[in-house]
């Protein structure tokens, strides 16, 4: 009898250790791109877990396991202001138990709003408005700050140097291997960036009409121009007033381009495809990253892949 309770004992034991590792090695997100960077950082040493739906971001909701994901983590790391569904469960996620870290504490981030470069003289200034200057845009629910960061490549080293130094705090055993982890990462996002930084040096002029608010951090460090049709943060299609607004400053502008983006809804799909017969239009592919598609996953295709595509597909549409 004591023989099998000293056994009883040390299973018990050993499941609990099991479950202390466990919850130690585990990190949850909320968005593909930030769950790339704890995925590339903590390399084996670390699992991780997405709560977010499968969606573009400002349509996610949280996953129906989400309290489960993270009763056995350490840790959720997300960007205040991104997820539509936060505010609902945020003393849910509170109540787990887990560190909460907010990326965007920790990385530049721009106001929503447009940027445009504008030559005075010898110099070049960038002049900050309003997406589209009309009253029917003050019923949106837009975001004050942008918190698509991931789409900025410094603005990704900026956030992979946080979660390094967090993981170094949980695990220093491991301090040399996630260092490691970082310089290649940040390597490889500095080539990335100086790639996107020469479509700003060369001065091609790149205007494409966006379906979502995801590609407006390419404004500044760039010289992008983007015309987002979707301006709310809750993933809301302009109504007919906010919709000629828009459609007139395309026109205005003389916008030749329009992106097709993935995980477009049908709503969604139905207005891009207005929008391209109305306008004469012509479609390139652009990734918003918020999450994978089967295609993507199928390809093994990750964040610098799905990047360079979209560089790519800029440099196509450049004049």
């Amino acid at each position: 009898m004591k023989k099998l309770m000293k056994i009883l004992l040390l299973v018990t034991l050993l499941l609990s250790l099991t479950a202390c590792n466990t919850k130690q090695s585990k990190i949850c997100t909320t968005a593909y791109p930030i769950q790339y960077l704890v995925n590339k950082i903590g390399g084996e040493r670390v699992t991780s877990c997405n709560i977010s739906t499968d969606n573009i971001i400002q349509r996610a909701n949280i996953t129906d396991n989400f309290e489960e994901e993270l009763e056995n983590a350490m840790a959720l790391i997300h960007i205040a202001d991104l997820e539509p569904y936060y505010e609902m469960y945020v003393n849910d996620i509170k109540n787990s138990d887990v560190d909460i870290l907010d990326l965007s504490l920790y990385a530049s981030i721009y106001d929503f709003k447009r940027y445009t470069y504008v030559k005075s003289g010898s110099q070049e200034v960038v002049v900050e408005s309003d997406y589209y200057e009309d009253s029917s845009f003050n019923i949106v629910d837009m975001y004050t700050k942008d918190p698509i960061l991931w789409i900025d490549p410094i603005a990704m080293t900026s956030m992979a140097k946080y979660i390094r130094d967090y993981l170094i705090e949980q695990m220093p055993e491991s301090e040399s291997y996630f260092n490691n982890n970082y310089t290649k990462l940040e390597a490889e996002f500095a080539v990335l960036d100086a790639e996107f930084q020469s479509l700003k040096i060369e001065e091609k002029d790149i205007k494409i009409v966006t379906m979502t608010p995801s590609f407006g951090n390419w404004q500044k460090p760039f010289g992008i121009k983007v015309y987002p049709v979707m301006t709310s943060k809750y993933g809301a299609l302009p109504n007919t007033k906010q919709l000629e607004v828009i459609k007139a400053r395309i026109k205005a502008d003389n916008v030749k381009y329009i992106a097709k983006e993935n995980h477009m809804s049908e709503d969604m799909e139905a207005l891009y495809n207005q929008l391209v017969e109305e306008l004469d239009l012509k479609e390139v592919s652009l990734h918003n990253l918020s999450a994978l598609t089967e295609t993507n996953l199928a390809n093994n295709e990750d964040y610098l892949k799905i990047m360079y595509d979209n560089l790519a597909a800029l440099e196509s549409i450049s004049e």
